[in-house]
């Protein structure tokens, strides 16, 4: 009895399609993977370049008005109106706040501060809009998924730094990270003053590489130069 010869794959066939396609699929992930990692870096930068915009708006429409501007670094400065507050709010969050502005113009005053928020370890933008020596009615300028400063201290997650430990970013190689700078630009008048405002999102702590290659890390630093009078 004559045998009917079957039609089929060899090994060496077989093992050469599991190569072939996969060597495919793998490609395809890696497309895959490149072109979502793009596409988070973009949504970052939008995300911090957004944030940065809000913020720089809000200063700048308070420096163009400005008769001063006091710059103090932590809360406990003995010149500091937040100092001396005495309601339960500012009382509460002037130790987690430093770097303030006080901006003070014909209308009043408005404050500026970096405030830690324990949630993320870092720290955010916010604006007094009450006057420089209440957080009553304050408002954060930057959203929760971005921040502008961190600390360099190692407290612990939700942990509170010390008003000793909270060590903000600063100028380093001659680049400043810090989220707020104003600084006066000349003497002569009217004054002239340079508004800078740093966001960052993401887990990189500028100028340091940890967490460098996260897609999600991104960095924007916006400048002006706005003229106000005395």
């Amino acid at each position: 009895m004559r045998l009917r010869r079957r039609s089929g794959f060899t090994l060496i066939e077989l093992s050469f399609s599991m190569v072939f396609y996969t060597a495919i699929v793998v490609t395809a992930l890696t497309a895959f993977v490149g072109i979502l990692g793009v596409y988070n870096k973009a949504q970052s930068l939008t995300r911090t370049q957004n944030a940065s915009r809000i913020a720089i708006d809000s200063v700048v429409r308070d420096v163009r008005t400005a008769k001063d501007i006091q710059k103090f670094d932590m809360h406990n400065s003995t010149d500091n109106p937040i100092a001396g507050a005495t309601d339960a709010l500012s009382t509460s969050l002037r130790v987690q706040a430093r770097d303030y502005y006080c901006i003070t113009s014909d209308a009043g005053s408005r404050g500026y501060a970096n405030l830690w928020k324990s949630e993320t370890n870092r720290f955010v933008l916010v604006r007094l809009s009450r006057g420089c020596n209440t957080f009553e009615g304050y408002e954060q300028l930057v959203d929760t998924d971005v921040w502008s400063d961190a600390t360099g201290s190692s407290a612990s997650p939700g942990v509170v730094p010390s008003a000793t430990d909270i060590r903000s970013l600063k100028v380093v190689d001659g680049k400043d990270y810090r989220g707020l700078v104003i600084t006066r630009v000349g003497t002569a008048a009217p004054a002239v003053w340079q508004v800078q405002v740093s966001v960052y999102r993401g887990t990189r702590v500028p100028p340091d590489n940890t967490g460098l290659l996260d897609q999600f890390s991104a960095a924007t630093t916006l400048r002006t130069v706005v003229a106000t009078r005395e």
